[in-house]
């Protein structure tokens, strides 16, 4: 067996040193360019291979990163951080798998999935991935040449997959990347990432698009209308594979698919379902339930606009929040079922409504149906809180309008996106072109 450099722990060794301290012999071993380094640096080897030996599983000897700067950061550098560091790793990620592990219940479990129609708004897949011998943050130190390979061979991967176009974050104006935010294709971290680009289908679906340089180094995301996580996880799928065929994805046989946050391990995936939520808001009961799935369930929740928003719209995103020791089958099905749970009690809680206040709530429903479908003028906020109740119209099946596609679509005419749209005209224009669009829109589903 090849003895490896005490120094770099990378490196097959050609020199040895034995040297005595006390009553022992201590021997070392160096590569020729460690060797090298130690002596040009005024340093005997065996002392630097010493202070490595000492430091051994507490820092990564690719990187130079510590046990210490992962405490204060619970991000890892590079991928040789969880080769080097492997047993800090290891207590994180089953640490992690502890405190958020889903009730064994959910696994496995088919349901009717009937009760999601109307109240799921979408489902996405997201898949995180870093290439071999890349630290997982980008920075300028990368070298053009490597992040243009990384970008080149995202693209490629498209192929067979979904027609993309590249754009970087440095090319894109302020507002256009606002504008991505809204429409759920790329993230804040990303926007603000002057190395940071994404591969966007071409078309008006934007079902699928890769984040390249955010906080890892590939984030592959599909995006689908409505319940359909399967189809979207079959989307992305295919792009995946596509991509291990063009880089070399970071892997490792104990912790999966190597990611900078440790909770990203194993498979990478996030599955997550946007769910609307109107009657668990006006009962009051919205944050218990959520808090509830938090606890009992491990799952994450969020805003519409993803961390740290709140429910604009009615809106919240269920996930998982692990990923590490559990199969992508478990975790499509540990999310989906949630939200089956979830539907359940907003189904009650929208049947309370009813008892106690049917009439007001009818009322209500076709007083704001008919604002949103005669006015002629519709500021963001009239449009937002109409919105909802005629998504609770269609709901009760009061209305003629048959489907949730097109009241979820409009919900971009409330965002600052659709002032990027409409720029260099007045508030007043402004409004009374969103008000046209609403209506037109309307009147094509009838």
């Amino acid at each position: 067996m090849k003895k490896l450099c005490d120094i770099c722990m990378s490196k097959e060794a050609t020199r040895q040193d034995r040297i005595v301290s006390g009553n022992a012999t201590l021997e070392f071993s160096y590569c020729e360019n460690c060797y090298q380094t130690a002596l040009s640096m005024g340093i005997p080897p065996y002392e630097l291979a010493k202070k490595r030996l000492a430091r051994r599983g507490s820092e990564c000897y690719s990187c130079s990163y510590t046990a210490e700067e992962f405490e204060k950061s619970f991000l890892m550098r590079c991928p040789d951080c969880y080769r080097n560091m492997r047993a800090k790793a290891r207590a994180s990620a089953a640490g992690y798998f502890e405190a958020h592990r889903a009730s064994e219940r959910l696994f496995g479990v088919e349901c009717d999935t009937d009760i999601l129609k109307n109240l799921a708004v979408s489902s996405r897949i997201r898949l995180a991935r870093n290439v071999e011998g890349m630290p997982f943050k980008a920075s300028y130190a990368d070298g053009a040449q490597n992040i243009s390979a990384l970008f080149d061979g995202a693209v490629k991967a498209a192929k067979g997959a979904f027609d993309c176009e590249l754009y970087q974050m440095s090319e894109l104006s302020t507002l256009k990347k606002k504008a991505l935010i809204e429409l759920h294709v790329i993230s804040l971290p990303l926007a603000n990432s002057p190395l940071g680009a994404v591969a966007v289908e071409k078309g008006d679906d934007l079902e699928m698009s890769v984040m390249l340089n955010e906080e890892d180094r590939i984030r592959t995301q599909c995006v689908k209308d409505g319940f359909d996580l399967l189809g979207a996880y079959e989307k992305a799928r295919r792009y995946d594979e596509n991509l291990r065929r063009q880089l070399p994805i970071a892997y490792d046989e104990e912790f999966g698919y190597l990611t900078a946050c440790p909770s990203n391990l194993g498979t990478g995936m996030r599955a997550s379902i946007m769910l609307f939520l109107p009657a668990l808001v006006m009962t009051g009961a919205i944050n218990e339930a959520l808090e509830q799935y938090r606890r009992r369930y491990g799952l994450t929740v969020r805003g519409y606009f993803g961390e740290g928003s709140d429910g604009a719209y009615s809106l919240y995103q269920i996930s998982n929040s692990i990923a590490f020791n559990v199969s992508e089958r478990e975790i499509i099905c540990s999310v989906q079922n949630a939200a089956i749970d979830l539907c359940r009690l907003e189904t009650s809680a929208l049947e309370k409504v009813l008892r106690e206040n049917k009439t007001q709530l009818i009322d209500k429903i076709f007083r704001s149906y008919g604002l949103i479908t005669s006015a002629y003028s519709l500021s963001a906020n009239e449009l937002m809180q109409t919105l909802i109740d005629v998504k609770l119209g269609v709901i009760l099946g009061v209305l003629p309008i048959h489907s949730m596609t097109p009241l979820n679509d409009l919900i971009l005419a409330c965002a600052s996106s659709f002032e990027i749209l409409t720029d260099g005209i007045t508030e007043e224009e402004r409004n009374v072109k969103r008000a046209s669009i609403v209506r037109k829109r309307l009147e094509e589903v009838k």
